[in-house]
């Protein structure tokens, strides 16, 4: 045993003289040897010229690198010369607790612009036209026992100060611009905490809060999280428990979204959108064994015109299994909703309607059970009863239509024609798809007309 112990202390302080003689014989090289290596092997590597105005390394505990203007090319046929423009990065790694399992890191960038360009031809300027490796590596295969990360991140603080991302793309003369203001991550104990500040296309993004415990959820075990943000005017909120991660993700969240108003979307969408009402979302998101569920969907919307709710269950998003989703609307401003669609349509819409239905199933039959459609208009009542089947593949449509009108030229508008008063009109019939088409069959029609004796077509 003696022996043992003592060959053992013989090979640790070896290998703390090896680490020790590395350490000093890398701090004799001057930075600037390291810069002019770095340099020549990502330029040789890439075709593209990269510049470091300082590189400072030291290789004590922390191990800690710092540049100061790093500015990496964009390739010739780019307006701007720089693909990334980087006025500060540090970063630090903690040696000692490599040691127990720990890689404890801090970084900082500062004052940073990154360009994504895509030519008329639509080439990338982050194309780099490397060769792809003939031999493809065997993929690793996954320990489904888990057992966590024999290292583990855990990061001490991450600053991101000031970064700014340009998309552009020159076949459509388009330049899309967002900027990274704030993000700072930190752990100085057990919990992570997350601030973020940034902006897209004059929408403000922000998002603060706790991650929880990283070191639990990558050992095995959940962990907390309660993050609160807003986007624009629409505030919303993420909590609930995240891990274990390893060999799959775990997690159960809930999210609350509230928008004061859908007018404040309008910035996110891309285009106008008027003022519905308040709409406010709930869901609860899932992750089991890789499973994604999500649970007690609650989507309401309530305006002086319109209102709707969507209400339900996805029991598996990836695979589209176990979908019970019931939808309702009434609404006075169909027709102003569907030109924010931009949908064209033939004839003008009925200004008042209220539908319901049921979609159930999976991909392999999705269905919409109890469609009730009420259409209203001036002197004009539509009802409709239907069913959908496999709407994803032959969409066989079964139900039965009621109409009633007071006067036969309330149609004239919807028909693109002057159509006679006469009198009164009441239709019913089933409305029955057969492939590409749509009949009306057992149509049963009866005028009652002021000049005229009843009439009744079937």
């Amino acid at each position: 045993m003696k022996k043992i112990l003592k060959y053992l202390g013989i090979t640790l302080l070896s290998l703390v003289g090896l680490l020790v003689l590395l350490i000093v014989i890398l701090k004799v090289i001057p930075d600037d040897q390291y810069k002019s290596w770095i340099t020549s092997a990502v330029t040789s590597a890439t075709g593209r010229d990269l510049q470091i105005e300082t590189l400072e390394l030291d290789f004590s505990s922390p191990l800690r690198v710092a540049t100061d203007n790093v500015r990496f090319a964009n390739p010739e046929w780019a307006q701007d010369s720089d693909m990334v423009a980087v006025d500060h990065l540090e970063v630090e790694l903690a040696l000692w607790p490599l040691f127990s399992g720990q890689a404890e890191v801090r970084g900082i960038l500062q004052t940073a612009n990154i360009e994504s360009r895509s030519s008329a031809d639509g080439v990338s300027n982050w194309d780099f036209g490397l060769e792809p490796s003939e031999e493809e590596e065997p993929a690793e295969e996954v320990d489904e026992e888990g057992g966590g990360l024999p290292i583990r991140p855990v990061i001490r603080e991450l600053r991101i100060d000031g970064v700014t991302l340009q998309l552009v793309n020159d076949a459509d003369n388009i330049s899309k611009e967002a900027t990274l203001t704030q993000l700072l991550i930190e752990t100085p104990d057990q919990e992570t905490t997350l601030t973020l500040d940034a902006s897209a296309h004059d929408t403000v993004l922000q998002l603060a809060g706790s991650l929880g415990n990283i070191d639990l959820a990558l050992d095995q075990a959940a962990t907390d999280l309660d993050l609160k943000g807003q986007v624009a005017e629409n505030t919303f909120s993420i909590n609930g428990q995240w891990g274990p991660v390893m060999p799959t993700a775990n997690l159960d969240l809930l999210l609350d979204l509230k928008v004061p108003s859908t007018s404040a979307v309008a910035a996110l969408a891309g285009y106008e959108i008027g003022d519905f009402g308040v709409m406010e979302m709930s869901a609860r998101t899932r992750i089991v064994d890789g499973v994604v569920s999500v649970d007690d969907i609650i989507t309401t919307l309530d305006g002086e015109q319109t209102s709707s709710s969507i209400r339900g269950n996805i029991s598996d998003v990836v695979l589209l299994g176990g979908v019970n989703i019931a939808v309702e609307m009434d609404t006075e401003s169909l027709e102003r909703v569907i030109g924010l669609l931009n949908i064209e349509l033939p004839v003008p819409l009925p200004p008042e309607v209220k539908l319901s239905a049921l979609i159930e199933g999976d991909k392999e039959g999705l269905n919409i059970n109890d469609i009730d459609v009420q259409v209203r208009d001036e002197g004009t009542e539509i009802k409709l009863t239907a069913e959908v089947r496999d709407i994803l593949k032959s969409r066989q449509v079964s139900g039965d239509v009621q109409a009633s009108l007071d006067s036969l030229s309330r149609l004239s508008k919807y028909a693109n024609m002057e159509l006679p008063a006469l009198g009164a009109l009441e239709l019913a019939g089933h409305v029955q798809s057969n492939e590409d088409r749509y009949q009306l069959q057992g149509l049963d029609a009866q005028l009652d007309a002021d000049n005229l004796n009843p009439v009744s077509y079937t």
